[in-house]
């Protein structure tokens, strides 16, 4: 999942949201990071945890097979992780009680507070975030759109990530089913893992 499931993950935790969102800036053994604050390394962990459970969830990769055979191939589970979060974003009532803007507002306001403590290429994307409003854009179909397409510029190599979201339209039910046996599985289960008290609606 991209950003905004992270944050999701975390949103009765908002103590631990900034390292989550920004988790993917500290490489390598944690130990190395034990300077952070305690909330951020927390956060850290979270992410890593999110990441780690998602690559080997049978449903993702049931949802990458399906981008693989509508010739999305060496991105697949990169175009699953963001239009995952614009399932997301359009069934948030499911998933959390606050309303999304509101989220989307303190993501951004309690991330700003920390970003001090990341190192600077997580502060130019984060304020590119932002300016753009990023995570508001997995709403709407054409901002969804616009995000793959950008994605896919940022990528080494040549790629047709923006392809993804006619794959998802032409299986969108199918594709949606295994995105909401993931989400309820990974909810269960973070919890457990840390205590994070979240619930379904």
């Amino acid at each position: 999942m991209n950003f905004l499931g992270h944050c999701l993950l975390t949103q009765y935790n908002p103590e631990f949201i900034a390292g989550n969102i920004g988790g993917d800036h500290f490489k390598g053994d944690l130990n190395n990071f034990v300077a952070l604050p305690k909330d951020i390394l927390k956060g850290v962990t979270i992410h890593r945890f999110i990441d780690s459970y998602t690559d080997s969830a049978e449903e993702i990769h049931a949802v990458a097979k399906i981008f693989q055979d509508g010739g999305v191939k060496r991105i697949s589970y990169i175009a699953s992780d963001i239009i995952l979060d614009h399932f997301i974003s359009q069934n948030w009532s499911a998933f959390s009680p606050i309303p999304l803007n509101d989220f989307i507002q303190d993501i951004y306001s309690l991330t700003k507070k920390e970003l001090g403590h990341f190192p600077e290429k997580f502060h130019f994307i984060f304020n590119k975030m932002v300016e753009k409003d990023w995570l508001s854009r997995y709403i709407e179909e054409d901002g969804i759109e616009l995000t793959l397409y950008k994605f896919e510029q940022r990528i080494p190599f040549t790629n047709n990530l923006h392809a993804s979201f006619a794959v998802y339209k032409a299986h969108q039910d199918q594709i949606n089913r295994y995105y909401h046996v993931f989400m309820e599985r990974i909810m269960t289960d973070i919890n457990k893992e840390f205590k994070l008290n979240v619930i379904l609606p």
